[in-house]
């Protein structure tokens, strides 16, 4: 078994790598052939702890993680925990792997997939919502599917979007990277926006973005929070990373079919996922699933070459 940490994780999955392993996730999932069982989340104490199995090609494995929105205020990390990925033919133990860094490289691989097959292609100005943990990785993601010139950052505490912005112009010196004073006056500057906020309310509806635009909502996965307003998501054609997960949890998909101003089966696989004239405002929801852990895990078991061990 290997112990594969954060720093290993960055060193072998980069955006291409982690890209390719969602889009195998993706197909794999509507074939049948890669399944997650039913999440067990624990909120009885302000440490939620979230248990979820799946199953995807050659592996079987568990992600456990705990959840402490209260981390942002001590400097940790508000989700910690690990991937255990085993063997499905022999049961073998093959890997675990640290889960925030996973996470937030397969969180930002979902974002991109979907950028890169929804976005306009000549997309060329990015709004990023939240400056948290997944901030640059969300960014690394739709600047390496999409030309973008074009950076404007927002976070309700300023001080962390200009931090953000220093490190994304260092990583990418020929980028227009500011920080954005009003998020509605930014949006309607933004061909891709990207949310990845823990917000209960919506940050965005549909009279604060332009005609075409394509957005990812990565954010509040909870049934009661939401980061899209109801009438964004109505004129919006909607894409869900998983059915099963968004039509049970996602709360900017929930609420507006709870308003009746949208149904259930008008929201689409991911995986189904094309770009259409008809439609120029898309979103992708996403509130994550063990098969995109298992996927990218299983690629690095790949690359770090642990199959045979």
């Amino acid at each position: 078994m290997r112990w594969i940490g954060a720093a290993e994780v960055g060193r072998w999955l980069g955006p291409q790598e982690a890209m390719a392993a969602i889009a195998s996730a993706l197909l794999e999932h509507e074939a049948g052939r890669a399944t997650s069982g039913e999440r067990l989340i624990d909120r009885s104490s302000e440490v939620a702890l979230a248990l979820m199995p799946g199953r995807y090609l050659g592996t079987v494995g568990l992600k456990a993680i705990t959840l402490v929105e209260s981390n942002l205020t001590r400097g940790l990390p508000t989700l910690q925990g690990l991937v255990v990925v085993f063997d499905n033919e022999d049961g073998r133990l093959l890997a675990a792997v640290e889960a925030e860094s996973l996470t937030a490289i397969r969180t930002a691989a979902l974002a991109g997939f979907a950028t890169n097959v929804l976005a306009p292609p000549d997309a060329s100005s990015m709004l990023l919502v939240g400056a948290g943990a997944q901030g640059l990785g969300q960014v690394e993601a739709v600047v390496a599917v999409r030309p973008i010139r074009r950076l404007m950052i927002w976070n309700r505490t300023v001080s962390k979007a200009h931090a953000l912005a220093d490190r994304v112009r260092t990583a990418h010196p020929g980028l227009s990277v500011e920080v954005a004073g009003k998020l509605s006056e930014a949006a309607r500057d933004a061909d891709v926006i990207t949310l990845a906020t823990a917000a209960e309310l919506p940050l965005l509806d549909r009279g604060d973005i332009k005609a075409q635009c394509h957005l990812n909502a990565m954010g509040s996965y909870r049934p009661d929070r939401r980061e899209l307003g109801s009438d964004l998501v109505a004129a919006a054609r909607v894409y869900a990373d998983t059915l099963e997960g968004c039509l049970a949890e996602a709360g900017d998909i929930l609420i507006p079919i709870a308003e009746g101003r949208l149904s259930a089966d008008q929201v689409r696989p991911l995986a189904a996922a094309k770009v259409s004239a008809d439609h120029p405002l898309t979103v992708m929801k996403s509130v994550g699933s063990a098969i995109f852990d298992l996927a990218c895990a299983r690629r690095l078991i790949s690359v770090i070459g642990l199959d045979n061990s």
